[in-house]
Order: structure tokens, then C-alpha cells, then sequence
């Protein structure tokens, strides 16, 4: 089976530098692969290229096998969706709003996130970090993508948040065939889900495992992930 998301000797970099060099990644349905790596590794930017936000200096990304060069939004049209680092929620928008302008299906993303109901009128401005980064993937998981980008869902949230995000996550990829890349600076979380794990380093992708390949031997993410 094709996978809905492959990249071949991908890099990419900034103002002429390059920043993520010769990445092969491959998502398939209902596979969830983590993207692990610490701060400045090149997750990010990575994730950015495969969505078509950010340039690529060389390779070829395919999407739901075609080859493409189309923009996030062209991407997003045809089944991609993408949760970025930053919590993209239209501040001066109620809840209820922000589900409208951004497409989705408002019924399911309130029966994906009951805790959305009593929020339902209040703007996302005045929600917790917590309650926008779940705005954040409702919206996202609501519009019924085939393929789900997530940037550090943990970022500075409370562990029981995070939990509730990474298990809305898993029942994408589980019960409805989403595949999902996640990416990740805590690795504990991302491992609780992961059918595949890969591990980012300079730039470059040093590590690609399956999850029970990892579970039986720690040490060599531990290893891989710490050192340089």
C-alpha cells in the first residue's frame, strides 16, 4: 500500500543555509509515527516542508501518492491537516467561530472534545493554553482528514492535557484510518501512541525504529536521542 505521505531526500534551511538535509519519511494510514528530536534538531522546519508551509531547497514530497509542490492550503483541501506549534486560534473568535471560519464539522468536534460545550461561546483569547491547543486539534481532527501534521501538542501544557490530546490523536489514526506524524520533543509521550519512531538529530534522521523495536531495547533511543 502507498503511504499518504513520503518525502526523499528532503532538505530544506533558511536564507540560504540548510537546516534539514536527505530526510526520508513515510506515514501510512492508521500509523502514527513520532518525531523525536531535541531543541533546534530540525523537527519543526521539517514538518513545515512535508505540509507545503515552508520550502524545500531539494527532494520530492508525494501526498497520498502524487507527487506535489502545492502550498499548505491546496494540501489541506485535498485531506491534510495540520496542528502547528504555535496554538493558530482566532483570538478575537468565539469557539464556535473559530470551528465555522475554519470549516469543520462543529457537532463532531464537540462529540471529539465534550470539555469544547461549555466554551462554546467564549473567545479563544480567554481560553487556557490547554483549552486552545484542544480547539486547536478539534478543528483539525473535525474536518475528516486522511493525513494529520501535529507540532509539539505537549508544549507547556499540564500532564492530564496532554494525555487527553495524545488519546484523541490515537483514536484517529486507530478508529477512523488517520495517519499521523507527530512531532515531539518529549519522547515518553509520543511512545505511548507510536507505531514508528524516528529520531531527528542536526538535521539529519539518525534513527527509525518500530515502537517494539524500542520497547525492548531503550537504550538505543535513549542513546541515539542524548548524544551530539
Amino acid at each position: 500500500m502507498n503511504p499518504l505521505l513520503a518525502s526523499r531526500g528532503l532538505s530544506a534551511g533558511y536564507g540560504g543555509t540548510t537546516v534539514v538535509w536527505d530526510v526520508d519519511i513515510d506515514v501510512h494510514e492508521g500509523e502514527v509515527v513520532a518525531l523525536l528530536g531535541a531543541n533546534g534538531a530540525g523537527k519543526t522546519t521539517t514538518l513545515l516542508t512535508l505540509s507545503g508551509d515552508h520550502p524545500a531547497s531539494d527532494g520530492e514530497v508525494h501526498l497520498f501518492g502524487q507527487p506535489t509542490k502545492a502550498p499548505l492550503s491546496v494540501r489541506a483541501s485535498r485531506g491534510l491537516a495540520m496542528v502547528p506549534e504555535d496554538r493558530s486560534v482566532f483570538s478575537g473568535l468565539t469557539v464556535r467561530e473559530n470551528l465555522r471560519v475554519s470549516r469543520s464539522d462543529q457537532d463532531q468536534a464537540l462529540e471529539l472534545f465534550p470539555e469544547l460545550v461549555p466554551l462554546i461561546d467564549r473567545k479563544a483569547g480567554l481560553l487556557s493554553g490547554g483549552e486552545q491547543q484542544i480547539l486547536s486539534l478539534a478543528r483539525a481532527l473535525s474536518r475528516n482528514p486522511r493525513l494529520l501534521l501535529a507540532d509539539e501538542l505537549s508544549l507547556g501544557l499540564a500532564p492530564k492535557i496532554v494525555s487527553r490530546l495524545i488519546e484523541a490523536v490515537s483514536d484517529a489514526a486507530v478508529n477512523r484510518g488517520v495517519g499521523v506524524l507527530l512531532v515531539e520533543q518529549h519522547a515518553r509521550q509520543a511512545l505511548r501512541v507510536a507505531d514508528r519512531v524516528m529520531v531527528m538529530r542536526r538535521g539529519r534522521i539518525v534513527l527509525n525504529l518500530t515502537a517494539e523495536e524500542v520497547g525492548k531495547d531503550l537504550s538505543l533511543l535513549e542513546d541515539t536521542y542524548l548524544t551530539g
